[in-house]
């Protein structure tokens, strides 16, 4: 839908202006496309599903599910499927995702097409194969942008190609405008058809641009605004104002994915794998770690080896290797 079209304007209208003219319009394409790839690559911002391999929880613990299925008996604690939590002004409805097993963030929604809640939810764009939210919303509007300008300006140069043959032929034979005119379509068939298409879509594209032009303005959501997720109250605590909006939008740190690659993947669904809590222990302890080494290197030069293998055996602290966070003293030691 736009490669194709840039060639036949290429090589059907553009070869008879300056390479000015050619060079926009490639501009404009190239970065269409660049936009286009990057958001339907980019994770929009999923929230990992509370099963195996991707579920975080305490080591060894059982999963929600498994627990549920091997218990069945006892009830639910998260018997409600939604919360009203008070925040920024008003109270906020953070629901419970029955498929996720997890507690959706603000403005967070689950897609039916993915089959998983991703932040900042806007909508699944069918013609990228992709959800546009939190993480790929700003290439989704850098995509309609240039997009438009696109149409725009090709349109824009089309029809001044044909008004030009349509003159020079007008001039050469005497035609009348109305006979000159006809004749001019019949020689410039590749702008015509181009023209057509640019008229067909971009009812779509520009309306489509001015809509999420819209939603960034007011700092809103395709989903907020079909569901009018703000009107009862009339307010929505995360507008500030049309700079911050554009800025929160375009200039925001991007975060980093729910879902680690790093991580070699597990069959078993029954116990947790992953520990929300690992960075963090990392964090904390390694230079607590590194101390202890240095401590570690401090006996292994004052004490001689039977006087060590002694103290070591006494006190269960060093266990005659450098401490890391394999060590499951190292990590019991950093949290006392």
């Amino acid at each position: 839908m736009i490669f194709v079209p840039s060639l036949v304007f290429l090589f059907s209208t553009s070869i008879e202006f300056p390479w000015l003219v050619t060079g926009t319009h490639l501009v404009f394409t190239v970065s269409s496309l660049c936009f286009l790839v990057i958001t339907s690559t980019t994770d929009p911002g999923y929230l990992p599903m509370q099963q195996p391999p991707f579920a975080k929880g305490p080591l060894g613990a059982p999963t929600f599910s498994y627990a549920t299925k091997k218990e069945s008996s006892k009830p639910s604690p998260l018997h409600q499927k939604h919360f009203l939590v008070p925040a920024l002004g008003r109270n906020l409805k953070l629901k419970y995702c029955e498929t996720c097993y997890l507690l959706r963030p603000p403005r967070c929604s689950h897609c039916p097409d993915c089959d998983l809640c991703v932040e900042r939810f806007d909508h699944h764009c069918p013609w990228l194969g992709n959800c546009i939210a939190k993480r790929n919303y700003r290439f989704f509007i850098g995509f309609l942008y240039s997009t438009s300008l696109s149409i725009v300006f090709s349109a824009v140069i089309s029809v001044q190609y044909v008004i030009k043959v349509s003159n020079e032929i007008q001039s050469e034979k005497n035609l009348e405008a109305s006979e000159a005119f006809i004749e001019a379509l019949e020689q410039t068939g590749g702008t015509v058809v181009f023209l057509i298409y640019s008229v067909c879509i971009s009812w779509f594209v520009l309306g489509l641009t001015c809509f999420h032009t819209y939603l960034v303005l007011s700092s809103q959501t395709t989903y907020e605004v079909l569901k009018k997720v703000w009107k009862a109250p009339n307010y929505n605590p995360f507008y500030l104002n049309w700079f911050l909006n554009i800025y929160n939008i375009i200039c925001y740190k991007r975060q980093k994915r729910h879902f680690s690659f790093k991580v070699p993947a597990t069959s078993n669904t029954e116990f947790y794998n992953i520990s929300p809590a690992q960075e963090a222990v990392f964090r904390i302890s390694t230079p607590k770690i590194s101390k202890l080494n240095s401590l570690k290197r401090v006996f292994d030069e004052s004490l001689s080896a039977p006087e060590e293998s002694e103290f070591l055996k006494n006190t269960g602290i060093f266990s005659g290797r450098p401490l890391s966070l394999q060590s499951g003293e190292s990590i019991m030691l950093n949290r006392t």
